[in-house]
């Protein structure tokens, strides 16, 4: 029968820069899972075939620097992905944009955030859900540090999603829809030297931000200086292939 096949949707691609320096963010995701059993499929949302949808066993729906406030053109292809998803129960988990993209399509609200950009580790706080929610199994906190990287949020969340994680920057970090569907704020197939590189790409806009606020919001040197490896956000992703094959 041969290996069980995931899909990864490319709803973007990370900086020019890091492309080649490094990785895209679908490589991330596939280095962070480390699942040798599994076949990974790489797909740009226009390029989904759709009457293949059902065959693959979860799905991953990537970050991308696009946003659904300035505008963005395949909201509506997405949608007819996200029914044949849901159709079908096939688990699948949605990151940064990917996770404002479930959302946006299924009835919530995503906005720019008022309190600004969220960049750096982040401080997220599990919910009573959250805590027993097998996408965070083997976390064993109430509180994760977690790498961030976006200037939208979910401000509103679908009908009949349950909210998992959530902190001053956004109170739907985390969401779950039925059993299957998820959408997390964060990313958490980035390591320390990605986030870094993030930090670097968007200096003024985090200088920016500091200066509006400066008892509130750290300047980007400060965030530099406080970056550090994390291990707890990964395993998010290794659960969350567990949560498909075993489905």
């Amino acid at each position: 029968m041969g290996n069980p096949k995931f899909l990864i949707i490319k709803t973007g691609s990370t900086y020019a820069e890091l492309r080649k320096k490094r990785m895209d963010f679908e490589d991330m995701i596939m280095n962070t899972a480390g699942m040798k059993e599994v076949k990974w499929v790489i797909r740009p949302l226009l390029n989904v075939e759709l009457d293949k949808v059902p065959i693959f066993k979860g799905i991953v729906i990537t970050g991308s620097h696009k946003s659904l406030v300035t505008g963005y053109n395949h909201d509506k292809h997405f949608k007819t992905v996200l029914d044949i998803i849901i159709k079908n129960k096939i688990p699948t988990l949605g990151i940064c944009f990917g996770h404002q993209l479930i959302c946006y399509v299924m009835g919530g609200m995503v906005s720019r955030n008022p309190i600004g950009p969220e960049f750096g580790i982040s401080t997220i706080n599990l919910t009573i859900n959250g805590l027993s929610d097998p996408l965070f199994r083997g976390v064993n906190k109430a509180r994760l540090e977690v790498f961030s990287s976006h200037v939208d949020s979910v401000n509103k969340a679908p009908p009949d999603f349950v909210q998992l994680a959530w902190n001053e920057h956004s109170l739907f970090q985390a969401v779950r829809y039925d059993s299957f569907l998820y959408g997390v704020q964060f990313h958490p197939e980035f390591d320390k030297e990605t986030m870094e590189f993030y930090i670097m790409k968007n200096w003024k806009l985090l200088t920016k931000d500091h200066l509006s606020s400066p008892l509130f919001k750290d300047n980007p040197n400060k965030l530099l200086k406080s970056l550090r490896s994390l291990k707890k956000p990964r395993v998010i992703l290794k659960n969350f292939v567990g949560i498909a094959l075993n489905a």
